[in-house]
């Protein structure tokens, strides 16, 4: 996420929302039979303006489990150095996990 715009506080109370929303899904998603997703899991989360009624309406994209989901964290203003190495190593990562699941 790129944060741009918006003051101090509206942008305190946005993150708060999109918090609120990350969390309520992640409980409506994940079970006590899910037990991999409890250890870590990524949520994808769109964000869209619905133009009708002017607010902001959050959709999951993608619920993703798995070892490099942190290759992939937040763009934080502007410094994109978990995104370049995710670019630069996915490829070789991919790889090895490959190999080792063809050994096994």
């Amino acid at each position: 996420m790129v944060r741009e715009g918006g003051t101090l506080e509206q942008r305190k109370d946005a993150i708060a929302e999109l918090h609120d929303f990350a969390l309520k899904t992640y409980h409506a998603i994940v079970d006590d039979s899910q037990s991999s997703l409890h250890f870590m899991c990524r949520l994808d989360i769109g964000v869209m303006m619905n133009q009708e009624t002017q607010r902001l309406e959050y959709f999951v994209n993608e619920l993703e489990r798995g070892v490099a989901i942190c290759l992939f964290g937040i763009i934080n203003d502007g410094l994109y150095i978990t995104h370049r190495f995710g670019d630069q190593t996915m490829h070789g990562l991919l790889r090895l996990l490959d190999d080792h699941y063809r050994s096994c």
